[in-house]
């Protein structure tokens, strides 16, 4: 039977910190953060709902035809303000159930929040007030669904959105000729900036630091945002948590909340503070691992989630410190397949119950047992692997000599335009014409995470 972690005895305005070689059944031997916590957990910074866009139907014979030549969404994204954003794993994934069962209306909860979803139309349906909003999908193949505006009424694609969405879309690719060097300095609207001479800045970046100079020196703590919860959205987002709060304590006597650290890309950082997670990143951590979940880092362990970060434009790299309702844990094998606890009496995973290094939220849990907190960004000198993509930190020549390998050991496994899809988007990576995580993304979409990663095992090996 898997090894239990008993839950701790905090309350729910204390949140007691996990230390890198304390056991994971909550005992301690580190300061509180019961401070930070209290001062992390109120609301602040104002949300803008975004406005809502008037979809044109027109024959709906010619629509329910698209709908049957469509193949399963890999992703769908939604229209906030005037760019696209990628819905939640979970809503892709029941989505993906439903469409695969050949329903064209399915009611699906976003945000805690019952929704319908008209597949056929490409609306969203808020179940509560009837408010529609735009959606659209790319499937495995990389073909794009859009709905039809009204006129005056398209959406431009940010050059920073979160989850870019590529114009253009044609048969079997997924790349486009994104119209200059792209930005990869992420957008921080709606989160507030602390005051550099405040306690809660102070409180907040000696944690970070405490962790971090023990790796890198040279480390310094650029700024710290707050994450606002402010409108609908980030209230559903906050009762959503609460609720899990007081459900966990029922069950369990405590919820056992947590801090975490979560680290990636600039965009994916500034998606999760403001929209909450949209994918797991256990292949971020390892690319053999299996347990399905966000990872997060314990808060005396930031360095190990820094590590999944990449720079953005400014050479600021950013990591999430999050709430988390740990519950009852078990030790979890990483290499081994996961999408869930083993059993009802467990609610999250970690890699270790004595030294733990890795909090494991499962997928179906990862927007009600984590609350995002504060951003944290810095600089440092320390280079290291850039984990979350699988390529060393390598000359120009070393990169083309890489993804060359790369192609020659997909290239009997895919079609010659997925290839030829791959050295486009290689090339507009090396123009600046794309971002890392774009280029990750779209590659994952065109080879599909198996094959890339036995690709990339193979080609480790050899160097």
């Amino acid at each position: 039977s898997p090894r239990r972690a008993a839950p701790g005895r905090c309350s729910t305005a204390a949140v007691v910190p996990m230390d890198s070689a304390a056991p994971a059944n909550g005992a301690t031997g580190t300061p509180s953060l019961e401070s930070t916590a209290t001062a992390a957990s109120s609301a602040v910074g104002g949300g803008v709902e975004p406005p809502r866009r008037r979809v044109v139907h027109g024959d709906l014979v010619r629509e329910f035809a698209d709908f049957k030549k469509r193949a399963p969404p890999a992703r769908v994204l939604f229209l906030a303000g005037s760019g696209w954003n990628d819905f939640p794993w979970p809503v892709v994934e029941a989505l993906r159930e439903g469409f695969a069962a050949g329903r064209a209306i399915l009611e699906v909860p976003v945000g805690g929040a019952p929704s319908l979803f008209d597949l056929v139309r490409m609306v969203q349906i808020d179940a509560a007030t009837a408010a529609q909003n735009p959606i659209a999908w790319i499937d495995a193949c990389g073909r794009c669904s859009f709905p039809r505006m009204a006129p005056g009424a398209v959406p431009r694609l940010e050059k920073a959105a979160p989850y870019p969405v590529e114009e253009g879309c044609v048969e079997s690719r997924v790349l486009s000729d994104l119209g200059g060097p792209d930005s990869d300095r992420p957008s921080w609207a709606g989160l507030r900036v602390v005051d550099s001479g405040g306690k809660f800045y102070k409180v907040a970046e000696a944690l970070f630091l405490a962790g971090m100079r023990r790796f890198a020196p040279a480390t310094r703590v650029t700024s710290i945002r707050r994450c606002s919860y402010a409108g609908p959205s980030g209230n559903s987002r906050v009762r959503a948590f609460q609720m899990r709060v007081e459900m966990t304590r029922a069950a369990r006597g405590t919820a056992n909340l947590r801090y975490g650290w979560y680290g990636a890309s600039p965009s994916e950082v500034a998606s999760v503070a403001r929209h909450g997670f949209g994918q797991p990143n256990h292949r971020c951590v390892s690319p053999e691992a299996e347990a399905v979940g966000v990872y997060l880092a314990p808060p005396q362990r930031p360095h190990a989630s820094s590590l999944l970060c990449e720079p953005d434009d400014a050479g600021e790299r950013h990591v999430v410190l999050c709430r988390v309702v740990t519950g009852n844990a078990e030790e979890v094998d990483m290499r081994a397949p996961r999408w869930h606890p083993s059993g009802d009496e467990f609610d999250t995973g970690v890699d270790d119950l004595e030294k733990p290094r890795w909090w494991i939220v499962w997928s179906t849990h990862m927007n009600t047992h984590i609350l995002p907190e504060l951003v944290v960004s810095f600089t440092t000198s320390a280079t290291g692997p850039l984990v979350r993509s699988g390529f060393r930190h390598t000359t120009s020549a070393s990169r083309q000599q890489v993804f060359s390998k790369f192609l020659a050991q997909v290239g009997n496994s895919l079609p010659s335009s997925r290839v030829q899809a791959m050295e486009t988007l290689y090339n507009h990576l090396k123009a600046g014409r794309t971002t890392k995580d774009a280029f990750m993304r779209n590659l994952r979409t065109i080879a599909g995470d198996k094959l890339l990663i036995a690709a990339m095992k193979k080609i480790r090996n050899c160097l």
